[in-house]
């Protein structure tokens, strides 16, 4: 396939008048990886969620989205849920709210290939299952089947949790926050996990996190949200080296450093204002060490623009990245 996998136009969702995304505009190819991020609140998973039609009945959405060149039918929910599972996958981020206690983990899965394929024998399905929890490292998958979610571990759930998504072969998996409750270790065999599979199917990945650290050693596209807003679309690579929004390079110095001692946690001063609270000026202009105070960014909303590099920055001083570095 060539072209567009996910198009997003002008995505805009609110609750009770209050908007939660604003104008949100994305595009994703076949096998692309795009990291969501953003502090808590900022409206990552909101977005994923929208994607899939999995909002409540009291959002209001507006804007379009296509997938595979076709308009998602966001609301109507029959019709959904043959997209759910069969040509979108999600893995939410809590694999141990993910799972009902009293049922076994083939009774999960057989649950999750049937909505996929609901012609499917069950014998046929238990075979699927079982390559399914194979195939995301789990040993004796057959025999595994016949467990209950209390009988793994954090990590395996979060496995079989990726494998329930992979039941329907999606062209593109959304995984909201799938490696927070791990640690380090069992973080580090998730992510190697999807990118092996990922590679393997020639899937794409939206992977909606806090975590640059995760983004980095996963994603080759960065999304950057703040207060419902898409405030930059770079590379990874290009962000790494060189964030040209305030927010961008605030979330990076946040991460922890071991080469500081005593160890020091920077923050990003203030607090994330709630949703219709910004007014008619830049959201983030409140707590920017550049913008903070500058009558352009306090009364005028920026707009999503190109730059030189072909990345896009919602920023009216994003062209002075050496005053940026040396006042963020």
């Amino acid at each position: 396939m060539t072209g567009s996998l996910l198009e997003i136009e002008r995505l805009s969702v609110s609750f009770g008048g209050l908007r939660v995304l604003d104008d949100i505009d994305l595009k994703l190819a076949p096998g692309d990886r795009l990291g969501l991020v953003g502090e808590s609140g900022s409206g990552k998973s909101t977005l994923g969620l929208a994607i899939l039609g999995l909002l409540v009945d009291t959002a209001s959405v507006s804007g379009t989205i296509r997938f595979a060149g076709a308009a998602l039918p966001i609301g109507d929910d029959r019709a959904m849920s043959a997209i759910r599972g069969g040509r979108i996958g999600f893995v939410y981020q809590d694999p141990m709210g993910g799972f009902s206690p009293i049922h076994t983990v083939g009774r999960h899965m057989h649950h999750a290939i049937a909505a996929a394929e609901p012609d499917i024998s069950r014998r046929a399905a238990r075979e699927r299952a079982a390559a399914l929890l194979a195939e995301v490292e789990i040993r004796d998958s057959a025999a595994r089947l016949d467990d209950y979610p209390h009988q793994f571990s954090g990590g395996m759930l979060q496995r079989i949790m990726i494998a329930s998504a992979l039941a329907g072969n999606p062209q593109l998996l959304i995984a909201d926050e799938p490696t927070t409750a791990l640690d380090a270790t069992t973080q580090a065999n998730v992510l190697r996990l999807l990118d092996r599979i990922a590679s393997a199917r020639g899937m794409a990945v939206i992977l909606i996190t806090h975590d640059l650290g995760v983004v980095g050693r996963f994603c080759g596209d960065l999304a950057v949200l703040y207060c419902g807003n898409l405030v930059s679309l770079t590379t990874v690579a290009r962000a790494m080296a060189n964030p040209v929004h305030p927010y961008t390079r605030g979330l990076l110095d946040a991460r922890p450093r071991l080469d500081e001692k005593p160890a020091r946690l920077r923050t990003i001063g203030g607090v994330l204002p709630r949703a219709g609270a910004a007014g008619g000026g830049c959201a983030f202009e409140p707590r920017c060490a550049l913008g903070r105070g500058v009558a352009i960014c306090r009364n005028e909303r920026p707009l999503l623009l190109a730059n030189r590099s072909g990345d896009r920055v919602a920023c009216h001083l994003a062209g002075a990245e050496s005053e940026v570095a040396a006042s963020c």
